[in-house]
């Protein structure tokens, strides 16, 4: 339906945490959206008197509740393959743009999960658990826009939220999009349980109509790895693998294993395999201590994945835990997990999968598991990891946060042959047995001289720099007369793109490409040329463009003129004639 945009009028929202996942389901050029948020309410915004206005209900703001969201609040873009457009996604739109590498851009077709968080004016952006930028909405920064309002006239404490509708062509596809609101007094979890023994947590939520949804609950109990009689197991790795004549640096890895009871049968390993929407096998049985192994080989998963697991006792809606560091490729190593905890498991990748009523959706497996023959329990856990260099003194890294694999390193820097021993140790108080690792540093070789390539460069950002004159002004429309006015503003380009256009387009939905006075339209389309004919202006969705580039620009001077005919028979009314337009420099070639 063109320009728009489905918004959230129930309730408005000061600090708080937004989370959707959307797709570009386009073709071509196409695939253009974002998420609007901290702006007025656009309903009651378009109300307002000319005295009572917002500051930052500029132009098609005055009038089109869309327009009240881009001009006062902010647009957190989302565009992976529109080339035309070069901000990509993550960019808070013309304040803080982002390129194709920092917006981490994935194929099409692809879910991916998004989390906008608003706190005070700081704007965290993350995609798919990783954070692509943190903007501060300080006053005085101005638009890259034209004509646009600077972040003093955004300030607003709180808003509404809302999700954009670009065009016609941009298909973009969102779902479980979410709200967790973190102002004072919210319920913002998650509600921490401590003490051994067996816990039940009961929950529900009432919302702002005062419907409260059933009870539910979650069972669990603390404190069950008492019988953990296994030392961890610690490995290393040396950065560089092979010394030469730099330092080295020691990265100790330790886990945890379950403990398997008497008659337990060896741990084993069971694989899984990604294919392009489900996995296989999608139900497995396993006993405590066992290993499960995703892999994403070329030839099925076909494209990117995530994986994350929800544990036993855990609510089957929960976000559970991500294993990995993020978006896994195909042909990317395996991801492993230990299941230490008898009941069931489910894994899911959230690209490929979404929440239902009653658990996830989609890319689902679940794992089911036995507690053994002999009550095998988890382990308690990696306490610490120490180490010495050369038979000097232990030093202790605690591991305070509980992590699983427990990851600690140390440098080594002096020439010379060394050994550095480590072992770990775990809560119950089993000690590993010590391990080393052997490696020579070689001193540099000195005389004869030394060859070593340095290459210089220079980097040069994406920049599409537009600044406009004073506005063009029409002399007096004399009625009964039949004449062609004309009137001219000035735009300088800078552009570093291999090529650009400059545009300019009526982007209101009243007399499109026509100058009004109050509710009287002329008759005779707004003309407008860069050099070459006249042509009318058109609308955002197609734009007329006024002068190309094939090659980068800098500080060129485009005079735009403007002309409006004016027939012997028009219908003129007293007062002034007027339109915003919008001029737009775009990349045309990458």
């Amino acid at each position: 339906g063109g320009l728009g945009m489905p918004w959230y009028p129930v309730k408005d929202y000061g600090d708080f945490v937004m989370k959707f996942q959307w797709r570009d389901s386009g073709t071509g050029s196409t695939g253009n959206g974002g998420a609007f948020v901290r702006f007025p309410n656009p309903a009651e915004a378009v109300t307002r008197s000319a005295a009572n206005r917002y500051p930052c209900q500029v132009g098609s703001a005055q009038g089109d509740q869309a327009w009240v969201a881009i001009y006062c609040g902010h647009e957190i873009q989302i565009n992976d393959n529109q080339a035309s457009e070069p901000q990509k996604t993550g960019s808070v739109y013309n304040f803080s743009p982002l390129n194709t590498t920092q917006a981490k851009v994935q194929p099409r077709g692809t879910w991916v999960d998004y989390e906008i968080k608003v706190v005070g004016q700081t704007y965290t952006i993350s995609r798919n658990g990783e954070v692509l930028q943190t903007f501060e909405n300080a006053p005085g920064k101005t638009s890259s826009r034209s004509g646009d309002p600077s972040t003093t006239d955004r300030q607003f404490t709180r808003g509404y939220v809302g999700l954009q509708n670009h065009s016609n062509s941009d298909v973009i596809d969102y779902r479980n999009v979410r709200v967790l609101p973190l102002d004072a007094g919210s319920v913002q979890g998650p509600v921490k349980v401590t003490g051994d023994g067996s816990h039940t947590v009961e929950y529900r939520s009432t919302d702002v109509a005062g419907n409260v949804e059933a009870t539910k609950k979650a069972q669990f109990t603390i404190g069950q790895a008492s019988g953990d009689k296994t030392a961890p197991t610690t490995t290393h790795t040396l950065d560089p693998a092979q010394p030469g004549t730099g330092p080295v640096k020691v990265t100790f890895s330790a886990s945890d294993p379950a403990e398997a009871g008497g008659g337990t049968p060896a741990p084993k390993t069971l694989d899984v395999s990604a294919f392009a929407d489900h996995w296989e096998p999608n139900a497995l049985t396993a006993t405590v201590g066992d290993t499960v192994r995703w892999s994403f080989p070329a030839a099925t998963a076909g494209t990117v994945h995530d994986l994350w697991i929800i544990k036993p006792g855990e609510s089957p809606t929960s976000d559970g835990t991500r294993l990995g560091t993020g978006i896994v490729f195909p042909d990317d190593p395996p991801l492993t997990t230990v299941v230490d905890k008898a009941g069931t498991y489910t894994f899911v990748c959230k690209i490929h999968g979404h929440v239902g009523a009653d658990g996830w959706e989609g890319m689902v497996g679940k794992v089911t598991v036995a507690a053994g023959g002999g009550g095998s329990v988890p382990g308690s856990g990696v306490d610490y990891t120490e180490y010495r260099v050369d038979s000097g003194d232990w030093v202790r890294n605690a591991n305070s946060a509980s992590a699983n694999p427990f990851v600690s390193s140390v440098t080594v820097s002096a020439v010379g042959a060394h050994t550095v021993e480590y072992r770990s140790a775990d809560k119950a108080g089993n000690v590993e047995t010590t391990k080393s690792a052997q490696f020579t540093i070689q001193e540099p070789q000195t005389g004869g001289g030394t060859e070593v390539d340095s290459e210089i460069t220079g980097n040069v950002p994406l920049v599409l720099g537009l600044t406009l004159g004073a506005p063009a002004t029409f002399a007096p429309f004399v009625p009964g007369v039949a004449q062609d006015y004309t009137a001219a503003t000035t735009a300088t380009v800078t552009s570093t793109a291999r090529g650009a256009a400059l545009s300019v387009a009526d982007r209101s939905s009243v007399s499109t490409g026509h100058l009004i006075n109050d509710d009287m339209a002329l008759p005779q389309p707004l003309q407008a040329s860069g050099g070459g004919a006249f042509a009318p202006i058109g609308s955002a969705a197609s734009p007329l463009v006024l002068k190309t580039w094939n090659a980068p620009v800098a500080s060129a001077a485009v005079t735009v003129q403007f002309k409006q005919p004016i027939a012997a028979d028009d219908l003129l009314l007293a007062g002034t004639y007027h339109k915003t337009v919008t001029f737009t420099l775009a990349q045309t070639t990458p």
